[in-house]
């Protein structure tokens, strides 16, 4: 097998991210179509803001049709959904289910929809095809490097993007990020006004550097445990600061399920080097002895 190939299909770690995912995504869709429900019907029902026709003529393509009943069974559907996924009831063809739904109501709007429902849904499809038995090794390989690669992806996209402009260098990206009417930020206005300028410049280079570097730090053993960490606590500051809090809990989830659990022991049982009990040697005669102890052993017959 070359190097690609045991890349790809050879990787045999902990397979609990799977449940994990599925469960993680479900719990976070409920709780964002909960906190949704009241005003399901004024952005996607029947009688919503923008008139669906025209939408539809603008966009190309018709939109999920909602009419006064469904627009009370499409939330109810999607919740219930949701929680059969996080109680284990079918879950594949309950996620399989959530994710078509998902993708007729939340993506076929785009006046809508942003960053986390489009991230919700490949976490949706990965969590649909993910397979939940460790004896298909390849196949359960293949997807989890998908996944990280993905997250690659997004963060050296991201990364590039705030690198070609200059006011993440000079740290007025996150100042008006934090500053910006609408949010509800954590941190007191009159605190942040307060922060000295460089303090805002290095944490922009911070979060840049962060974000190119990211493809490569998390592969290395060294530095994927601090590359992790440091993302996570990204994303923490992101929905303390700005109030995304579903974009950044989906962001850390798919963090963890691609770079950590993968990677913890597959049991907590530790295997001993040397077998506990001595197998027999057959000597000349045809008797069986047992075989002499190691050097270890016999230090410690000594010591003793």
């Amino acid at each position: 097998m070359t190097h690609p190939d045991r890349f790809l299909f050879g990787f045999s770690g902990s397979h609990h991210w799977v449940p994990i995912l599925r469960i993680g995504i479900s719990a976070l869709l409920l709780a964002a179509q909960l906190l949704l429900w009241p005003d399901f019907a004024i952005l996607y029902g029947a009688d919503r803001f923008v008139d669906a026709p025209l939408l539809a003529l603008k966009q190309g393509k018709a939109l999920l049709p909602l009419g006064s009943g469904s627009q009370d069974v499409a939330p109810l559907a999607y919740i219930l959904l949701c929680v059969a996924v996080i109680i284990g009831f079918y879950p594949r063809i309950a996620v399989v289910l959530l994710l078509l739904l998902h993708q007729l109501t939340f993506l076929s709007n785009p006046l809508f929809s942003y960053g986390f429902d489009y991230l919700a849904c490949s976490a949706l499809f990965y969590a649909a095809i993910a397979p939940s038995e460790r004896t298909l090794i390849p196949w359960h390989s293949l997807l989890l490097r998908t996944i990280q690669l993905h997250l690659c992806v997004v963060y050296a996209v991201a990364g590039i993007n705030k690198a070609f402009g200059t006011t993440w260098w000079t740290g007025e990206a996150l100042w008006k990020a934090i500053m910006q009417p609408g949010y509800l930020p954590v941190i007191a206005t009159e605190l942040a006004k307060g922060i000295p300028t460089p303090w805002w410049v290095a944490a922009g280079w911070l979060v840049v550097l962060l974000e190119l570097c990211y493809p490569v730090l998390i592969w290395l053993p060294r530095t994927r445990r601090l590359c992790l960490w440091a993302t996570v606590a990204l994303h923490t500051g992101i929905a303390l600061a700005m109030g995304l809090h579903f974009f950044s809990a989906l962001m850390i989830l798919l963090n963890v399920v691609a770079f950590h659990y993968p990677y913890l022991p597959v049991n907590n049982q530790q295997t001993s080097t040397s077998p506990m009990v001595k197998p027999l040697r057959v000597s000349a005669s045809g008797r069986e002895t047992p075989a002499p102890a190691d050097h270890a052993d016999t230090n410690q017959s000594a010591d003793a």
